[in-house]
């Protein structure tokens, strides 16, 4: 699985660009009315990861906590309501 820029409208950042540790990511900026911020992140799938959802294998996703703050996460298919 890799990163690939959302391309969703929204006006995207690169994230641990200058960070060795990390890989780097494309990420679309929300601004809610509400004052709340989302970053959305888009992800694609090899041929054999592809094939292996289609057996019946799950999707895992791991947060990092810092600080022992834990964010929701929201995870699905295709950019539903994330499209501007």
């Amino acid at each position: 699985m890799r990163a690939i820029a959302p391309r969703t409208g929204a006006p995207e950042v690169t994230v641990a660009e200058e960070q060795e540790e990390y890989m780097p990511l494309a990420a679309a900026i929300y601004r809610y009315d509400d004052g709340s911020t989302g970053i959305l992140t888009r992800w694609t799938f090899s041929a054999e990861e592809r094939r292996a959802i289609a057996a019946g294998e799950d999707l895992y996703i791991m947060e990092l906590v810092f600080n022992g703050k834990m964010t929701p996460l929201v995870v699905r298919t295709g950019p539903g309501d994330f499209a501007v």
